[in-house]
């Protein structure tokens, strides 16, 4: 908190304040978790609920990472870049305690062909080894943000009935 304040200009007492929050976001996070699927009908979801502890620690990573390497090449965009950094780090944690639906990649991976896959795990290597610090923070950032643009469209559509309410529905129809 010390040398980003001092560099930046961030007052610390802010910076101090967003690691704290993060924090205890972190710890409700995993209890929230290990809570939810101690109970067999939450064990196998095709969602995780808030963002995933490790996404949102990638999301402040790779934030940091990006300041890092512009400040290398434009000092004073690099530092301003910084003034951000306590606002990144209430928001991952503010959405690691969320209820917003943040899909589940390693059970969705499952359903794609092989060759997609490895094509895509060669390109994501390519960018890590090329732009490591840009390639964390598109992904990380389009991960939390993909979650809340998906939460946002679950909560405007009505939901989808199962084939069984659907069944039930139309018994319950009127028949002419």
């Amino acid at each position: 908190a010390w040398v980003v304040g001092s560099l930046s200009g961030v007052p610390e007492s802010l910076l101090w304040a967003a690691g704290s929050l993060y924090a205890v976001a972190g710890a409700l996070r995993l209890a929230r978790y290990n809570v939810q699927h101690a109970s067999p009908r939450k064990a196998k979801t095709p969602d995780f609920e808030g963002l995933p502890s490790p996404a949102a620690a990638g999301l402040v990573a790779g934030f940091l990472l990006l300041a890092a390497s512009l400040a290398e090449r434009d000092p004073p965009t690099g530092v301003s870049l910084l003034h951000f950094l306590p606002w990144v780090v209430i928001a991952g944690g503010l959405l690691m305690v969320s209820r917003i639906p943040y899909l589940h990649a390693m059970n969705r991976l499952g359903k794609v062909p092989a060759s997609f896959k490895m094509a895509a795990g060669l390109v994501l290597l390519t960018l890590l080894l090329v732009y490591p610090a840009q390639t964390l923070a598109a992904v990380f950032g389009a991960y939390a943000l993909g979650g809340l643009l998906r939460g946002l469209v679950l909560r405007l559509l009505p939901p989808e009935e199962d084939d069984e309410e659907a069944d039930l529905a139309e018994d319950r129809l009127p028949r002419r």
